[in-house]
């Protein structure tokens, strides 16, 4: 995709997801749709929730039973994380942090490997 634009809807879809749960948890899609600060259908959130995986920014986790039901629970990807700092912190900020991020990966993997932002 040539536009790197999100909706203040999308983003907003996209914070709720990075916040996660006050228990740690990941997000299922009624809770997302009680904490997005305006009130879509259904039909719309899933409309956005397909965009942001397409864009490889939030993905599926999974499904967990929760009040009584199946659920599907949704989380921000490691790019999702990292677009949503650029959005809510200045760009710089968000490059530092992909390029921590990146480095603890490579040293948990025990990788002698050397990334870099060009």
């Amino acid at each position: 995709m040539n536009d790197k634009r999100l909706s203040d809807k999308q983003l907003e879809v996209l914070r709720v997801l990075v916040e996660g749960n006050t228990d740690g948890s990941f997000v299922d899609m009624d809770e997302l749709l009680e904490r997005v600060n305006y009130k879509p259908t259904k039909a719309s959130m899933h409309f956005s929730i397909r965009h942001l995986i397409k864009r490889d920014l939030i993905e599926k986790k999974g499904t967990e039973m929760r009040r009584g039901r199946h659920r599907s629970i949704l989380g921000a990807t490691v790019l999702g994380h990292h677009f949503a700092r650029a959005n809510m912190t200045s760009p710089a900020a968000a490059i530092l942090g992909a390029e921590d991020d990146l480095l603890e990966l490579g040293d948990s993997l025990g990788a002698e490997t050397s990334f870099g932002i060009y």
